[in-house]
């Protein structure tokens, strides 16, 4: 419902950020912002070690599928992962 009522994506990412305990038990979403982007990477919070690419590839969909849901188009989000 939180996610709903976000007027603008940085509300929303704040919201999933705050509520991270509940919207992302397996990791913590951290969010940078420059003057041009928005920078969203995750943190192992579980000890996912063997399965980490798995939840964060897992995560990385749920999220840009809440931001195409919210905003009502598909945003350019790039993924950058730290594996091949």
């Amino acid at each position: 419902h939180a996610l709903q009522q976000a007027q603008n994506l940085h509300q929303a990412l704040e919201t999933v950020i705050h509520h991270r305990a509940l919207l992302s038990p397996l990791l913590t979403p951290r969010l940078l912002l420059d003057d041009k982007y928005a920078y969203v990477y995750w943190l192992d919070s579980c000890g996912a070690q063997e399965q980490l690419r798995f939840v964060q590839e897992a995560s990385m969909t749920a999220f840009k599928a809440m931001s195409q849901w919210l905003s009502g188009e598909r945003l350019p989000w790039e993924c950058c992962l730290s594996y091949p």
